[in-house]
This record gives C-alpha cells, structure tokens and sequence, in this order.
C-alpha cells in the first residue's frame, strides 16, 4: 500500500464511541412526546465469549505517560499493564482489530503506519502489516479472556523464546505481507493469557530488531480492575445466572454464567445517540444448551413502571422484570422458543411506549 494512501486511511479511522449518556438521551427525547412509538429490537448477535470482560480497547485517561527523549514509559492500569518503547515507536491510538471481540487487543506499536482493519483474518492487524515498509518493526499484544491460562505455556524469560522459529498464523492469512516475518507467541503471566503477534520487515536494522523484542521484554502485566457499575442479575430457566451492567463507556453488557455477550457498543447494538429504552434480545442457545433461555433487556423510559412482552399470536403478558432502581434498567428471561415480537412500557396513568422487536 503506497505510504501516502496508509497515513490517510490511519487518519481516517473512526475514534472510538462517547459514553452513553442515558439522561442526556432522555432529554434529547423532547423532540418528541413519548406516543405510540414502533422502533426496532437490534438482536445481540455477537458471539458468545467466556470471559469476565470484552469489548473494544479504549485508552484509558488514567495511563501514565512517562516520556523522556529517546524513551516512553506507558502504565495502562484499565488494561492492567506498563510498557517501555523507543520514541521513533508509535502507539495505535484505535484497535486495529476492530471485528475482534475475543482475545482483545489490549496494545499495539510500530514504527510505521497503524492502519486499522482488513478484509481477511479478522484475528490479525492485516492493514497495519501490509502498510509496513521492509525495514518497519511492528508488535501488537491480545489477551485471550475466554480460554483458562493453563492452556497456555509459562511466559518465556526473555523474548524471542529460544527455538521459537516462527508462527502458522499469519502464514496461513491469504493475504499475508511479503516483505515482513512474523511470530505468534502465546504465553501466561499475572494469571492473564496472551498472544502477541511480531512483525519485522526484511530489510530492517540491527537497532529496530533489538528494540522490537525489547518492547516485549519491558511489558509488565498485574490482575485487571473489577468491572464498574451497576449490576442486575436473576437465573435463566436451566439454572445459569445472568447478569446486566451499566457501563459507562460501553452501555449495557450482558453475561450468562462466565459468558460475556457483549455490550451495546460492540455491533454496535444500540448507538450512543439511539433512545436507550430499545429492548435488546441476547440470545443464549449458544451460551450454555439449547434450553438455556434468552433475556430481553433495556432501560425504561421517564415514568415507566411496568414492562409487557407482546406475541405476534395477540397475547400481551406482564413480564417478570428485574429493575436497577437508581439507573432504572431492567432484564427479563425469556424462552428460546418463544421470542416476543415487542415490549410495551407502561405507566401507572396508562400511557404506554411500544417497541418492536425484529431480527431474530
């Protein structure tokens, strides 16, 4: 990829999304008065991941930035790591896996262009490799949150490890970039599994070689932070818990057991500027068993006390919320084979909010 063409398309790439505000979206609904209203379920059809948490990699405003002329030091505690890289580096500053859920990519660098995205090999940076000229040095570090880190050897103490001669990853990729080796390495540390993905062109220096696995040998990880905000929970009708968190930054974000379903951002499901009391349908055929169940969930709108489920068969049946008081978000369970086709709010005067249910 001509260099020119990289840095637009590096330039180009989206920021990631604002929080989600739900009382600004509230009062953005003065647009209109809360009437008979058709809107659309957006099913979360992310795959399921067992994990404690996913999502996009987002820079966290609390990382230490330590730089000095030739060297910066960065400590990520959102993401629960510090690394040290030369100045002529440079850090991806959106994912450059923006299709990966699970692992996460929790860090990239390189001394060229990070394009993020690609058209094969979603698990892999594509774009950023093929940007990379024959004597770029490029590293990019995921955390695999799904799988026990005992499938995964002891970190090496130093990097490369020795006899490590190469990766099937990236070789396997149609459209792998000639002109750069590549190594997929995966280790444990801190009770955390990773992969990390090196590429080094062809051509490049003695200098930029050392200071690629440099990089690895300076990154230091320690346990991640708890996930923040308010929680609602119940059991499915196999016994499995769910579980439903207000995240500031990525909505709501569902787990059925050690299953993380994702969270409004992730599709996305619901957009930052979407109404919040969009009923979103998480499957859960795929989480645990076929009879495992599925939960409708979402926010209620001002006013609202009562949720119904409506069927395309004319029944209309109060459902067995549970309501977060403070935040007022609530999930039902539902039965896998028989998916409401919409929700309809209500409140103690009668008015009602209606919203359908569709794609699934």
């Amino acid at each position: 990829m001509p260099a020119d063409l990289a840095e637009l398309l590096h330039h180009a790439a989206p920021e990631p999304a604002a929080p989600v505000d739900p009382e600004r979206l509230w009062r953005a609904g003065r647009r209109r008065r809360y009437r008979k209203v058709a809107a659309t379920l957006t099913v979360l059809s992310v795959a399921v991941l067992w994990a404690v948490d996913t999502g996009s990699r987002e820079q966290d405003e609390d990382a230490l930035d330590v730089s000095t002329s030739d060297r910066i030091l960065i400590e990520d505690p959102a993401q629960g790591f510090s690394v040290e890289y030369p100045s002529t580096w440079r850090r991806a500053t959106t994912d450059l896996t923006p299709n990966l859920t699970d692992p996460v990519e929790i860090l990239s660098l390189g001394t060229g262009y990070l394009v993020p995205g690609g058209r094969s090999c979603a698990q892999l940076p594509m774009n950023a490799l093929k940007a990379m000229s024959p004597t770029d040095g490029f590293v990019s570090v995921q955390e695999q949150r799904s799988a026990p880190t005992s499938l995964f050897p002891d970190r090496p103490d130093r990097f490369p490890p020795p006899g490590y001669e190469g990766d099937s990853e990236v070789a396997a990729c149609p459209s792998r970039p000639p002109k750069v080796d590549t190594w997929w390495i995966r280790f444990q540390d801190a009770g955390r599994a990773f992969y990390v993905l090196v590429a080094i062109g062809r051509q490049a220096s003695e200098a930029t070689r050392a200071e690629t696995w440099a990089i690895l040998d300076s990154l230091q990880f320690g346990p991640l932070p708890q996930p923040s905000g308010a929680v609602i929970t119940g059991t499915l009708p196999d016994g499995q818990p769910w579980t439903v968190r207000h995240d500031a930054v990525h909505g709501l974000c569902v787990m059925f057991g050690e299953a993380n379903l994702g969270c409004d951002d992730q599709g996305p499901v619901i957009g930052p500027d979407a109404d919040p009391a969009i009923p979103r349908l998480a499957p859960a055929r795929s989480a645990r068993s076929p009879d495992s169940g599925s939960l409708v969930y979402g926010f209620l709108p001002p006013g609202a006390t009562r949720v119904e489920l409506v069927y395309d068969d004319g029944r209309s049946i109060p459902a067995e919320v549970v309501v977060e008081p403070d935040e007022r978000f609530w999930a039902a369970p539902v039965d896998p084979d028989d998916i409401p086709d919409g929700v309809v709010y209500r409140d103690d005067g009668g008015e009602i909010w209606m919203f359908g249910l569709r794609g699934r």
